[in-house]
């Protein structure tokens, strides 16, 4: 069994290393509105191998997070995989670019239902246009 041991930074970002050379950067993005949830979005990058970069979503992908997650899986050299089991709520421009990804070769895993079926149906209503 792995250990992992965690390093708080004064930004709030955590750092865990491993036997697998495991890497976890936690981003939070401050909610816009006063009352509304602390963290709307959040990635972890896990790096198990040297060919591919797992980035764990978390929360609500709102039309202003796609770059900043455009931003990630680009500086990435290696294959990436979106997990997406603890995505709560997609935005329609969200949902766009999941499918754009998946079309890049980004592989989207544990994908709620919903959000693949809506991806399916924009991928079929852009053909359609």
């Amino acid at each position: 069994m792995n250990t992992l041991c965690f390093q708080w930074i004064t930004s709030g970002s955590r750092l865990a290393s491993s036997q697998l050379e495991m890497f976890v950067a936690i981003m939070d993005r401050q909610g816009e509105r006063l009352g509304s949830e602390p963290m709307a979005l959040r990635v972890e990058r896990l790096v198990g191998g040297r060919d591919v970069v797992l980035l764990r979503v978390s929360g609500r992908i709102e039309a202003e997070d796609v770059e900043t997650l455009r931003s990630l899986i680009e500086k990435e050299n290696d294959g990436v995989i979106l997990d997406l089991r603890e995505v709560t709520i997609v935005s329609r421009e969200a949902i766009n670019f999941l499918a754009q990804c998946e079309a890049n070769g980004v592989e989207l895993r544990n994908c709620a239902g919903y959000i693949g079926e809506w991806i399916s149906r924009e991928r079929r209503r852009q053909r359609g246009s």
